[in-house]
């Protein structure tokens, strides 16, 4: 068996970087650990970017301990997050795979629901309408939309993030800080880059990494940056082989028991 070293303590992790930074092998390889010392812990996972399959197939065919559910649209996510958060269970593990997914379509959501249209026409519209971007702007700020799709997806967070006893991991894109970010997400990533979707979506784990690939000579080789993790060895661009070992055993101090 494996757990943390305290009991009902939980993991709350984000890690992100660019497409095939080692991401979605980060969290397969905790289920992988999780079977293999014959933990009855299972884990959920919201994929938003279809990438899981192939990778289970690839590199984890033998995992039985995961659930998946496709999350293509805000009513799929919203749908597959109701599913796991009624089943998870304390040392269950709910991961989103590529969570700044989420955040482009519930602006989607919103737009199809009041205006009968996607986000990409709806903007569209308003900035044919307007004579300059400024004037696009503030016609966009009077339809208070963003204030109405934020709180849809603080609600959707909340229930993977405080509404239930599971361990949650999270993966996104990378994106890059500008200039007009507050000084408190400017703080908090001060290499330049950050998760892509929300901008305070960091802020909602107490761990947040992020990993990256070089290649050469026709081999992968993954390296992962602490951004913030309390009280915990941070890793300082150091080669990844095994997230589960070297995070949950290494730094997390996740302890095998009889």
């Amino acid at each position: 068996m494996i757990g943390p070293k305290i009991q009902g303590m939980r993991e709350r992790i984000l890690v992100y970087g660019v497409h095939g930074a080692g991401k979605t092998y980060a969290f397969l390889s905790i289920a992988r650990l999780l079977q293999e010392k014959g933990s009855p812990a299972r884990m959920y996972i919201v994929d938003c970017d279809d990438g899981v399959p192939r990778m289970l197939a690839e590199e984890f065919p033998d995992l039985e301990n995961i659930e998946i559910r496709p999350a293509y649209d805000w009513q799929t996510a919203t749908a597959a997050m109701d599913e796991f958060t009624d089943k998870a269970k304390l040392d269950d593990w709910i991961v989103v795979d590529m969570i700044d997914k989420p955040w482009s379509s519930v602006q989607s959501y919103f737009t199809e629901e009041v205006y009968g249209k996607t986000m990409g026409d709806f903007l569209l519209e308003i900035r044919k309408e307007a004579k300059t971007p400024k004037e696009a702007a503030t016609a966009i700020a009077r339809e208070q939309m963003w204030q109405i799709i934020g709180n849809l997806y603080k609600d959707w967070q909340k229930k993977f993030i405080y509404q239930n006893p599971a361990h949650i991991f999270a993966t996104s894109g990378l994106s890059i800080v500008s200039r007009d970010e507050d000084a408190e997400v400017r703080r908090l990533y001060p290499g330049g880059t950050m998760p892509a979707g929300h901008k305070r979506l960091g802020h909602e784990f107490h761990t947040v990494i992020q990993m990256r690939k070089e290649q050469s000579g026709g081999k992968d080789t993954y390296y992962a940056q602490t951004i913030k993790d309390r009280g915990r060895r941070p890793f300082q661009e150091e080669q990844v082989t095994n997230f589960a070992l070297q995070y949950l055993i290494g730094r997390a101090g996740w302890r095998l028991s009889r």
